[in-house]
């Protein structure tokens, strides 16, 4: 045992390593993740149709899925500054069978059927199909559309992932202080007084304990979804080509976190007798909010639907060949239903995250010889971020339920490549590749509800302007 003065200073009474030594400690943890998979699969022609022949693929497949994470034992037990991570560890196997036929019904007009039964070690079973159309009208012009049925099984982490603590951007809705989101509404002054919390009560917090990990309770989720699009390439454009899909998902049970503003919001910030999520609100005896349960569970669904659209043109020229893609994203709706059965409109709003109504990518690319440049510019519209993340006031017809909101600007970010080919005859081919990430050093847009950096980093870079060089080799 080495004394520490945490009190001196650096200059005045320096820590001394060996006091650093005995307060510190490597941590050690293990990971693993293990797929073992056992497949049959076969597939060939069936019999003459007058349009064509029939075309069939059959198989079977066993696989099982093990995992697991076992933290150094310091992490594990809660006795270090950092997080508490208890140890995830789980299995499951499943075996499936599928079929899958394309039928053609009429020149230029085919139909491709599908559907697979799974059975599951820890769920039972389940089977899915697929319908699919393809109509080849003429040489410039194809319609297609599908409706299927999709299924996602939760995967180890879901199911058997540790408890572990983590510490979101949140405020405790009886608080009343200005400075930290007080006053009290409405509605969160009567659920905190029924809930025992006395009017002047103040928690300066702006980070909220909550625990997540796995729920071995989590049920599967199953979506049916319909896409219906079409390709042109007109004749009288070479190398010009439009693809366009509306697409249309209802997923229901889906897999998820609930999020603290949401829980913590239907909780306070709803009339008394549509309060929800409060057993997962812990109070001390004191009125000190001391943890938020938001593990893994299955919140009702999400509708959603939106167009994708690309416009694609290849051009060869005298300096080199070129070819230019713009993908665009239109989305017409997105709402979670919570398990209450209340709905969460996401699109336009960061209550979920950023779902933005308009995202697209526009693409250059040039290459002649051995050299390629690549330009990308990517835009993200703008939308609105509320108070708590919680914009679901302005879905209602009473104004007076608004919430204090801000808007989150749109977003452009330039990204450019410059790469050379190399042939190394024999020995395989390599390429040099020079790139700049943001290339205008553009900052992310301000996002108070986002928990690292005063943004949403998993879709802006908060990183800057920064260069890169890459070396890549196939044999």
């Amino acid at each position: 045992c080495v004394p520490l003065d945490l009190f001196g200073g650096f200059e005045n009474r320096p820590m001394s390593q060996e006091a650093i030594d005995y307060i510190s400690y490597t941590g050690t943890d293990d990971r693993f993740q293990t797929q073992r998979t056992y497949s049959l699969n076969f597939s060939g022609d069936l019999f003459e149709m007058p349009a064509g022949t029939v075309g069939m693929a059959i198989g079977g497949e066993y696989r099982e899925e093990r995992g697991g994470d076992i933290p150094d034992p310091i992490t594990n037990g809660g006795d270090t500054t950092g997080n508490k991570r208890e140890i995830t560890k789980g299995f499951f196997d499943v075996t499936e069978a599928y079929l899958e036929l394309l039928v053609p019904l009429a020149t230029g007009f085919e139909a491709s059927l599908a559907v697979r039964h799974s059975d599951y070690s820890n769920f039972g079973t389940t089977t899915n199909g697929k319908i699919g159309l393809i109509w080849n009208v003429n040489d410039q012009l194809t319609v297609r559309g599908t409706v299927s049925e999709a299924f996602r099984a939760p995967t180890i982490n879901n199911l058997f992932g540790g408890n572990s603590d983590s510490f979101p951007s949140a405020t405790d809705p009886c608080d009343t202080d200005p400075d930290n989101g007080g006053p009290r509404s409405a509605n969160e002054d009567a659920n905190c007084t029924a809930d025992g919390v006395p009017s002047g009560y103040v928690d300066a917090r702006t980070q909220l304990k909550t625990v997540v990990g796995g729920n071995p309770g989590a049920e599967p989720e199953t979506a049916d979804t319909f896409t219906f699009g079409l390709v042109y390439q007109p004749a009288w454009a070479e190398g010009f080509a439009v693809t366009a899909d509306w697409w249309d998902i209802e997923l229901e049970n889906a897999i998820t976190n609930v999020g603290i503003n949401v829980i913590l919001s239907g909780c306070y910030d709803v009339p008394s007798s549509e309060r929800r999520f409060c057993d997962r609100v812990t109070r001390e005896g004191n009125n000190f909010l001391s943890l938020v349960d938001n593990r893994t569970g299955n919140a009702g669904g999400v509708v959603a639907s939106g167009l994708d659209t690309t416009f694609s043109y290849d051009m060869d020229s005298s300096v080199g060949d070129w070819r230019f893609n713009l993908d665009i994203t239109y989305l017409d709706e997105y709402t979670r239903e919570e398990a209450d059965g209340s709905l969460t409109v996401g699109k336009g709003y960061y209550d979920l995250g950023v779902f933005a109504e308009l995202k697209y990518n526009f693409n250059v690319n040039w290459r002649r010889d051995d050299w390629m440049v690549n330009y990308n510019m990517r835009y993200i519209d703008s939308f609105t971020e509320c108070e708590d993340d919680n914009c679901q006031g302005f879905e209602n017809s009473d104004s007076s339920d608004d919430p204090l909101f801000r808007k989150v600007d749109d977003y452009f970010q330039h990204d450019l490549q410059i790469a050379y080919g190399l042939d190394f005859d024999g020995m395989g081919q390599g390429q040099i590749t020079l790139g700049i990430q943001n290339l205008l050093d553009e900052d992310p847009p301000r996002v108070y509800n986002g928990f690292i950096s005063g943004t949403d980093t998993a879709n802006y870079d908060y990183l800057g302007r920064y260069f890169y060089l890459s070396y890549n080799h196939q044999m």
